[in-house]
């Protein structure tokens, strides 16, 4: 007899948050980009975030945060605030655990063009370290993607258009055309955008 239990989102909180604290996995979290914003970084992003909501006329907006990971950026935001969001991650684990946290409470909402886009982010940063490039033991054609050809397409290119969080930035200004954003990032990727 297996005694499996359903996983109790609501009074557990965040399994991949707390698999990868317990697992004290710094290479693992380096490989993944996976660094959880702090408490205070997050609050603070979230006043920013309600300041900007209260300059808007109405409340046709929309938040969106492309890396979402577990949802860090959004765990003080308010029910209302989350339905006007959009979070996404690429990691399965990560999804999983999104959708738990926030999957009855964050929609999918159509964007178009009169909705104000909010984008709120603390994107990876990685880039192919000097020493592998030489060596050769990077995976060729890795940090290239559509992304990548966009940037370059706009004059953009070099180690500037190969790091994860440049391409971020840039398509978030770019391509969703956000109206407003808060990103989490070095300052050195800001510098060179």
């Amino acid at each position: 007899i297996l005694n499996i239990q359903p996983y109790k989102w609501n009074e557990t909180g965040c399994i991949e948050r707390t698999l990868l604290d317990c697992l004290g996995s710094t290479g693992l979290k380096k490989r993944l980009g996976a660094f959880f914003t702090p408490d205070y970084a997050v609050k603070k992003s979230t006043d920013y975030l309600r300041n900007i909501i209260k300059t808007l006329k109405d409340d046709n907006y929309v938040i969106i945060d492309r890396c979402a990971g577990t949802g860090n950026l959004e765990k003080y935001l308010t029910k209302d605030e989350l339905t006007h969001c959009i979070l996404n991650t690429i990691n399965y684990a990560e999804w999983l655990t999104l959708k738990g946290l926030y999957g009855d409470r964050a929609l999918v909402l159509p964007l178009t063009k009169d909705k104000t886009i909010i984008v709120l982010e603390n994107p990876p940063y990685s880039k192919p370290a000097a020493e592998a490039i030489r060596k050769s033991r990077t995976i060729k054609g890795s940090s290239n993607n559509y992304i990548t050809d966009l940037m370059k397409c706009n004059n953009i290119n070099g180690i500037t258009a190969r790091e994860t969080a440049n391409k971020f930035i840039w398509s978030a200004f770019e391509l969703i055309k956000a109206d407003y954003c808060i990103i989490y990032s070095p300052v050195k990727y800001f510098k060179s955008q």
